[in-house]
């Protein structure tokens, strides 16, 4: 078995944090975690096509983020300190990972994301306004679908899906103006 390089990525609900945790299998075959000597994190978004860059390992560095991304629980990264703003915005990301070892390694790692925290909580408003017993049925339908197709654009964004994520955001945007939820951050 190689080593083979991989990460996740997980948008905290409040939308200013993001976990990456380790994926990597196969440590100690080609080579194992002492052998790294920098890691870093290049970030994408349909907003951001400039690749913003963070560091999680610099050369001859052994730092807590870089432990906390091989613990269980991964590292949280914020929003401000990745040079996003206070919040992630809500949109497809790309985070390439490129690690380089001491022995003359280089291994890179993709993921494909949809952040949707403030649409999700948006969903929650929207859900708040669903009336029971005295209900109008197209309504209740359209707010409803709006969280299916949240859930079908996040699937999209793992998938790399780009066109489709954006289709089926722009749809909860509408049903969103319909409805007259506003954007919170």
């Amino acid at each position: 078995m190689a080593t083979e390089l991989g990460f996740s990525t997980t948008q905290k609900k409040d939308g200013k944090n993001v976990i990456i945790k380790d994926l990597t299998t196969g440590w100690g075959e080609d080579y194992d975690t002492s052998d790294v000597d920098t890691v870093t994190l290049s970030i994408t978004s349909q907003y951001q096509t400039t690749p913003l860059t963070y560091v999680l390992k610099a050369s001859g560095e052994t730092p807590q983020q870089w432990t906390d991304f091989l613990s269980d629980d991964g590292v949280t990264l914020l929003a401000e300190t990745l040079g996003f703003g206070e919040y992630f915005a809500d949109a497809y990301y790309e985070f390439t990972m490129t690690l380089v070892t001491t022995i003359a390694i280089t291994d890179t790692a993709l993921v494909k994301d949809g952040f949707i925290a403030e649409h999700n909580t948006r969903a929650m408003l929207l859900a708040k306004q669903i009336t029971w017993p005295h209900y109008k049925p197209d309504d209740e339908r359209d707010k409803v679908i709006a969280t299916a197709y949240l859930e079908a654009a996040k699937y999209s964004a793992a998938n790399g899906e780009y066109d489709t994520f954006i289709y089926l955001i722009n749809k909860v945007n509408k049903i969103y103006e319909h409805f007259n939820i506003e954007a919170i951050w």
